[in-house]
């Protein structure tokens, strides 16, 4: 009897070392299979880490009055603006771009040129949210004068703080769709008028823009 009970005790002893040899051996292959992988998506983010991105779309400009001399022109707010991005990816999920800006309505044109720095949530396979900020400086300058009159600068310099929220979505190999919307906040757009009426000025203050661009990955 107490041979029999010696014997089970060897064979299940015998059959834990087994299976855990087994299990050990397993797990070697799996991760031997999975470096290989990651090597290669290493070395595909090398290889993909500049970008190149256009976008076109809608823009609101806030644009607000004080004082009392009497406009000749309504002022316009709504509009559209186009934008060319150059960006270098730095991390897998963050990247840093130069870009320039062009803001048209009937009232005024803006030029602005700025640095951005974007963090990207890369879980999603699909598609690729992330959220950004913008610093920068804006030229303004009326197309049509609010009022005629030749006293008056109807340009003006300003710096510029924003944020940019938006999704990448790949169509094919190293292009992708970028949908976005970016909100700035500008410090000194402010226009003087001067007359015998009275004194007014001319704030832009706040631009908003929703975009839909392509990017191309290198």
């Amino acid at each position: 009897m107490k041979n029999n009970i010696k014997i089970r005790t060897t064979l299940l002893v015998l059959l834990v070392l087994i299976s855990s040899s087994l299990i050990a051996d397993e797990q070697e292959v799996s991760e031997k299979k999975v470096e290989p992988k990651t090597e290669e998506k290493a070395a595909q983010h090398v290889d993909n880490n500049i970008f190149i991105g256009v976008g076109i779309g809608y823009n609101n400009l806030n644009a607000h009055k004080s004082g009392t001399a009497n406009l000749d022109k309504s002022i316009d707010s709504n509009g559209y603006n186009y934008a060319i991005e150059v960006g270098y990816e730095v991390l897998d999920c963050l990247d840093i771009t130069l870009n320039y800006q062009k803001i048209l309505n009937d009232s005024v044109s803006l030029n602005n040129y700025y640095i951005g720095t974007n963090y990207r949530f890369i879980d999603n396979k699909n598609y690729t949210p992330y959220i950004g900020v913008n610093i920068g400086q804006s030229e303004l300058t009326w197309e049509k004068k609010p009022i005629n009159t030749s006293q008056n600068d109807f340009s003006s310099s300003s710096y510029f703080i924003g944020a940019t929220m938006g999704i990448i979505y790949p169509i094919v190999e190293k292009i992708s769709l970028n949908i976005n919307y970016q909100t700035q906040y500008m410090n000194n757009h402010t226009t003087s008028i001067e007359t015998l009426a009275g004194n007014s000025e001319l704030t832009h203050k706040f631009s908003h823009n929703l975009n839909v661009g392509v990017r191309y990955s290198f």
